[in-house]
């Protein structure tokens, strides 16, 4: 049997393997208007248990022989609190499969947003693939790339970018971040708040510039080894100059800083910077 719900929007629990719960009407949402800016709709009812799964929609419809339910018109799915939003969503819920199309966007546990075209994802929410991917970091920096998937809360990424820089001018329009790092893949881990790169390389105002073989960094206030943000600067001896530090956490109270600088004047030169907290004090040799 096909029920349809329509025209009025409705938030229901299903079980993964019960019947309808609750079901109420709610108000239209907003249409999403750009990739940065979730959904804004009455949110999908909180499950009570790990088995259920919040579900929102402006229209409804659920064939009960098939087992399947199809949501169109700002669908909401909210599950062990991961949220995907898009225009429309198909649940297969024998198999578990959910294929969500148009404006779609997963918002995992931790707050990391995952755009894309179109989502298969399992109906736990947390395991799946992407098209067309930009995954926004609740720790700061963006992600895109042609395909991704997640498995256990890690997502890896083919033929991806990542950057720290704005992608938005003062307007709010969209730019090319001054720098970003290519890579043939890109993994990145929430439990380690660390980003890594197979095949890298920086590219500064859209050219290549210094190939990163085996590099990695991480995300967020955690700290680590890893890749700081780089400089750029001009000046009539040396001419344009890029610095890229490393940072090295040797222990909680010591920490090393190697920073290559290349001139486009001048031969390239290494600079170290390592810092030590005493109970007392600290020291920092002073700079050369």
């Amino acid at each position: 049997m096909v029920t349809s719900l329509s025209p009025f929007r409705s938030a229901l629990l299903l079980g993964s393997a019960m019947p309808l719960l609750a079901l109420a009407p709610q108000a239209m949402a907003q249409q999403l208007n750009e990739p940065q800016t979730p959904i804004s709709a009455p949110d999908a009812p909180v499950p009570t248990s790990d088995d259920q799964i919040g579900f929102a929609a402006d229209a409804l419809q659920y064939d009960s022989n098939q087992e399947v339910v199809t949501a169109s018109g700002h669908v909401q799915l909210l599950r062990e609190g991961n949220r995907l939003r898009a225009d429309k969503v198909v649940w297969d819920r024998d198999t578990g499969k959910v294929e969500a199309q148009g404006n779609v966007s997963l918002t995992d546990a931790d707050g990391n947003i995952a755009y894309g075209d179109r989502f298969d994802v399992t109906d736990t929410l947390k395991d799946g693939m992407v098209d067309n991917t930009l995954l926004v970091l609740q720790s700061g920096g963006r992600l895109a790339s042609a395909t991704g998937t997640r498995v256990n809360g890690i997502y890896t990424l083919n033929r991806a970018a990542y950057t720290g820089c704005a992608v938005e001018d003062s307007k709010g329009c969209p730019k090319e971040p001054t720098w970003q790092i290519n890579a043939v893949k890109v993994v990145y881990d929430p439990t380690r708040e660390r980003v890594s790169y197979t095949n890298a390389n920086i590219e500064l105002f859209g050219l290549p510039l210094i190939p990163l073989p085996g590099l990695s960094h991480p995300v967020g206030e955690g700290g680590g080894n890893g890749l700081l943000m780089p400089n750029f600067r001009y000046d009539r001896n040396n001419g344009f100059e890029v610095a890229l530090p490393y940072y090295m956490k040797l222990a909680p109270n010591r920490d090393l800083t190697i920073t290559p600088h290349i001139y486009t004047n001048a031969l390239p030169m290494l600079e170290g910077n390592y810092r030590h907290l005493y109970d007392r004090g600290a020291y920092q040799p002073p700079a050369s």
